[in-house]
């Protein structure tokens, strides 16, 4: 199998799956599980690749499906699977500058949340639409619907991810904006955290119900100070953790190591001026593995 479909086509393929799914081992079993059913097949596709695209989507929409329930009950924020950015393949230092931006938009953890909004054929048309540049026939023979069904599909999906606003500040700044917070955090200075956030700033902390976060989204920037000071201050301080710059979902975070196990993964959107409006918390461990 491995010799008759191309090393970057099967990274499409767990990019596909990934950004359907928001999970990195869920990915990885959906193109396992196409890989599986087109050597059963009994006589060869004329085009493997797109054979496998479409097999691939329709068992993404159908997970979802599935997983639609427990992430309605899943305790506190959902945030997806961290995918470190090398973890299917080359990452974004390998592209044009254009195709990074546009790449680490739609890898980004708020493009990921904002896509749970959808339904999983909303999703299906919207990511292979804006993220693959298939055309709406093309769309139309993958998902069983005509032309116009797609199209529709397409316009709800936008119409129901409107209204988000959207954060491009580039990596330099975001990597700064981390820093400072850490530092800031680390001094136990409420002050200094609250002049590094935004007025609409708003903390998800993503802890499964496995280890201690806040069970709902975080908002103003002095109980986000507090919420960041209380959990971090003491650890930090006393140097019990290990800081390591890391590149996960094409964009810059801080994973925080305690005693070799992975702790926390922090990331944020922020403008071009580095004031963070989201702030992003994983710490289910669950999660965390996927970064290894």
């Amino acid at each position: 199998m491995s010799r008759s479909i191309a090393i970057r086509d099967l990274r499409r393929l767990h990019h596909l799956a990934y950004r359907m799914l928001g999970s990195v081992q869920d990915a990885e079993d959906v193109v396992q599980d196409a890989q599986v059913r087109l050597l059963a097949v009994e006589s060869q596709p004329a085009n493997p690749v797109g054979w496998l695209v479409r097999v691939v989507t329709n068992l993404c929409i159908d997970r979802l499906r599935r997983v639609k329930a427990e992430r309605a009950d899943y305790v506190g924020p959902w945030l997806p699977e961290p995918l470190r950015s090398d973890r299917f393949g080359a990452g974004p230092a390998s592209v044009q500058p254009e195709e990074a931006a546009a790449l680490a938009e739609e890898l980004s953890t708020a493009m990921l949340m904002m896509l749970e909004r959808l339904s999983p054929p909303e999703r299906a048309v919207f990511v292979l639409r804006e993220g693959f540049g298939f055309s709406f026939s093309e769309l139309a023979e993958m998902l069983a619907i005509s032309p116009t069904s797609a199209r529709q599909r397409m316009t709800r999906a936008r119409k129901n991810l409107g209204g988000e606003p959207r954060y491009r500040a580039s990596a330099e700044t975001q990597t700064n904006a981390l820093m400072s917070l850490i530092e800031a955090v680390g001094a136990g200075d409420s002050d200094a955290v609250i002049s590094l956030l935004a007025s609409d700033a708003i903390a998800y902390t993503d802890g499964g119900g496995v280890v201690s976060a806040a069970i709902a989204p975080v908002q103003t920037a002095q109980r986000i100070a507090t919420v960041a000071i209380h959990l971090g201050y003491r650890p930090i301080a006393d140097g019990d953790f290990e800081v390591q710059l890391v590149d996960v979902n094409a964009a810059p975070a801080l994973l925080v190591v305690e005693r070799g196990q992975y702790h926390s993964l922090i990331s944020v959107d922020c403008d071009d001026t580095g004031l963070v409006h989201r702030l992003y918390v994983h710490r289910n461990p669950n999660k965390l593995a996927a970064l290894r």
